[in-house]
């Protein structure tokens, strides 16, 4: 027997209109503390209407994943990376993957590897847009989601956003709040769907 989570629990019980969160996060860089999460339905002060994606069907059945059909710089598709998954990870502030595939990007940012570490670094005041295309739209990573300002490397590099993660991310991207920063995120279980949309 499945057991209901409290989002699917409060729309049972006429809580919430359905069993839907919206999630919106603030970037305290533009001096907003102003992250929600929305019960039921999306904020429509948070969404841009006109650039919600059709529904895009939940790949996993124990997180929200979508597939990720490529990743571009400056909407240059960056070569060698095929089809990937990709998890809504709100808990993880960077962008994880397998080390081919965070080779990849931060050798098009300009990256440079600490053998020690094994941790990517790139220029803190880079101004490339990396963008990942999922449901038929580019979405686009301001690029001061890219760095991470607190951590300096010796160089003048900054630690990179686009990090390795655990070895068994192969062909898995965990989204962080590195991505979800830059879109609106609506997760619905009853149709185990996903959407995305341009914040307002």
């Amino acid at each position: 027997m499945k057991v209901l989570n409290i989002v699917e629990v409060l729309a049972l019980r006429e809580g919430i209109p359905a069993p839907i969160m919206g999630w919106y996060l603030s970037r305290s860089r533009d001096g907003k503390h102003d992250a929600q999460l929305s019960l039921g339905a999306p904020n429509p002060d948070k969404v841009n209407p006109a650039t919600l994606t059709p529904r895009i069907p939940n790949l996993d059945s124990g997180y929200w994943a979508v597939p990720v059909n490529g990743a571009k710089i400056n909407g240059v598709p960056i070569p060698g990376i095929p089809v990937r998954v990709g998890n809504f990870a709100t808990a993880v502030p960077q962008i994880l993957m397998s080390p081919e595939d965070a080779n990849r990007i931060n050798q098009q940012l300009g990256a440079t590897l600490d053998s020690s570490t094994q941790k990517f670094y790139i220029p803190c005041d880079t101004n490339l847009q990396l963008s990942l295309t999922i449901g038929g739209r580019d979405w686009v990573i301001d690029p001061r989601d890219l760095v991470f300002l607190q951590d300096v490397h010796p160089s003048g590099l900054c630690l990179s956003n686009i990090q390795a993660g655990p070895s068994n991310l192969f062909g898995t991207w965990l989204l962080g709040t590195t991505f979800m920063k830059n879109a609106y995120v609506i997760m619905d279980y009853a149709a185990n769907t996903v959407q995305l949309a341009q914040l307002r």
